[in-house]
């Protein structure tokens, strides 16, 4: 649902505002689930948020990996 809103406020032309969206709230939401879901402090949250980012900015190179190479092919 975030990447249809995003996407809709890009069309709409507020670019900027689409990206800014796209970067601050998936964070935002993983940190407060993470809290939420296992009852964590503040600093354990906020370092198993950034072992989780690391992973998935891992997973999203790979992806646009693997559609690059088969685009290429």
């Amino acid at each position: 649902m975030l990447f249809i809103v995003i996407s809709l406020i890009g069309v709409a032309g507020f670019g900027t505002l689409a990206l800014c969206l796209a970067l601050v709230v998936p964070p935002i939401h993983v940190y407060r689930q993470l809290r939420g879901a296992y009852g964590l402090s503040r600093r354990s949250t906020i370092w198993r948020l950034l072992i989780l980012s690391a992973f998935i900015w891992i997973a999203v190179a790979l992806f646009v990996n693997i559609l690059f190479l088969l685009g290429a092919m």
